[in-house]
């Protein structure tokens, strides 16, 4: 995966330094983690450090700045993503002979073009202009929607459309209302070989991510639904739908938030007891309940 900066979307829109400081640490430093984390490629144009944050203070400016937690978490950032190659300003993409359209009018080459040229996405900063999750451009008058990444959930979704073995790291990742995470017994996840070894798509995998805030939401707000049930002692059971007309079981217990313990293909009508005894077994190894 390849992420262009869009540096339009720094331009002097934050009120003041703790308004920038506030997107930082709740927004901005999530989305970074991901990429640092997991080496994807970031490019940016080699100058944007002198882009303007608010009205009167550059990005460079405020990183000169002392004795702020959130900026230097920033200048950890910046320091490994953005002084630091790769730049597409030494590596031009863009083409003269191509007509190019976005929503802004700047001069070529820019972020818009080379994203356009390298079927990236692009970054965004928290920005009036580029808020929308695709950005309609287009080349020669054919029309591109350009991917517009500006919080961690798009990052993670993304990720996994192209790297579906990721999954346990990205549902762990996932900014949801509670803690969810894959039990490991003995270098063993189950729950990650279910969603990895059973010949889900992208599709199912990306749908997975929004059905557990579903299964969170009835969790929070005490709402018995079709999408989950209470199988025995305290496992309960997620059910999705998922391609090939078939049906996805994970098994899961209530402790520090959601802990998936194992999962399977349902074939019969009823869950079948062996996959029962090992969740039970799971969680026995994990919290010491019997």
């Amino acid at each position: 995966m390849e992420l262009i900066l869009n540096d339009f979307s720094l331009d002097g829109q934050f009120d003041g330094v703790e308004d920038f400081v506030n997107y930082i640490r709740d927004i901005l430093a999530p989305l970074l983690d991901i990429i640092i984390e997991n080496e994807i490629v970031f490019l940016k144009k080699s100058d944007f450090y002198g882009a303007a944050v608010t009205a009167e203070l550059s990005l460079h400016d405020i990183m000169m700045m002392a004795n702020e937690p959130a900026i230097s978490l920033l200048k950890q950032y910046i320091v490994r993503l953005g002084y630091c190659e790769p730049y597409w300003d030494t590596d031009v993409a863009t083409k003269e002979e191509v007509q190019y359209g976005y929503p802004i009018h700047r001069k070529e080459p820019n972020c818009f073009t080379e994203v356009i040229e390298r079927c990236g996405r692009l970054i965004s900063f928290d920005h009036p202009d580029f808020k929308e999750e695709k950005i309609g451009c287009s080349r020669n008058e054919r029309e591109i929607d350009i991917l517009n990444i500006t919080v961690v959930e798009q990052i993670l979704k993304e990720y996994l459309r192209e790297e579906k073995e990721k999954v346990r790291y990205i549902l762990e990742k996932y900014p949801y209302k509670r803690s969810v995470m894959c039990a490991e017994v003995n270098g063993r996840c189950y729950a990650n070989e279910a969603l990895c070894e059973n010949n889900l798509n992208e599709t199912d995998l990306i749908n997975f991510l929004d059905v557990v805030s579903r299964l969170i939401e009835d969790l929070e707000n005490g709402r018995k639904t079709d999408l989950w049930d209470k199988l025995q002692e305290d496992i309960f059971e997620l059910r999705i739908r998922v391609s090939a007309g078939r049906i996805f079981r994970l098994l899961f217990v209530q402790y520090n938030g959601i802990c998936f313990l194992n999962g399977f293909i349902k074939k019969t009508q009823k869950t079948p007891m062996d996959e029962i005894y090992k969740a039970l077994e799971i969680k026995k190894y994990m919290y010491g309940i019997s």
